[in-house]
């Protein structure tokens, strides 16, 4: 088991939430960012849900970081010895510009790679979206196929795409 803290950012996001449930499972404290601390008792109960009833106590902390605005991080990253960078902006429509998503993420990134740096993290671990492979390719628009233990897209092109069946050790093999 292990104390150290790690910083999971979108914690209330599906990839994210998957991500601090096992950590918590494998012992590591937790912090996770939220746009709004308004929605830190919605995650903290969906979190206890999915562990069997079983409240992370201390082991779960949320902090306020907008993921575009540079307030906010430093104090996320405050004792913190590892980050998964799981946030992405993710459009509810196509956006007609794609500097609409590609902005945002890439500012989202540099404000949580730049705080990361200022407190000496000792590693950052860093997802994409699926708004990376679902916008900007023309007649491209893969539809996902969901199965116990994965996400992955079905289609023309969708057979090579890796997939995890979500039993290993991901988060001690990603720390």
């Amino acid at each position: 088991m292990s104390s150290d803290l790690v910083l999971v950012t979108g914690a209330s996001g599906y990839v994210a939430g998957h991500c601090v449930l096992r950590l918590l499972h494998d012992g590591y404290r937790v912090r996770g960012t939220l746009r709004s601390l308004k929605r830190a008792g919605e995650v903290r109960q969906w979190l206890t849900h999915a562990r069997g009833g079983i409240d992370p106590g201390d082991a779960l902390s949320f902090a306020e970081a907008e993921l575009t605005k540079p307030n906010g991080w430093d104090a996320a990253m405050d004792g913190v010895r590892y980050v998964l960078h799981v946030a992405s902006p993710i459009p509810s429509t196509v956006p007609k510009d794609p500097d609409d998503l590609i902005v945002p993420a890439r500012e989202g990134t540099l404000n949580v790679m730049r705080a990361a740096s200022r407190v000496s993290v000792q590693r950052v671990v860093q997802t994409s979206s699926a708004s990376a492979i679902s916008y900007g390719r023309d007649g491209l628009r893969p539809h996902w196929q969901h199965g116990e233990g994965q996400v992955r897209p079905h289609g023309d092109g969708a057979a090579g795409w890796p997939c995890s069946s979500g039993r290993g050790r991901e988060s001690n093999l990603l720390l």
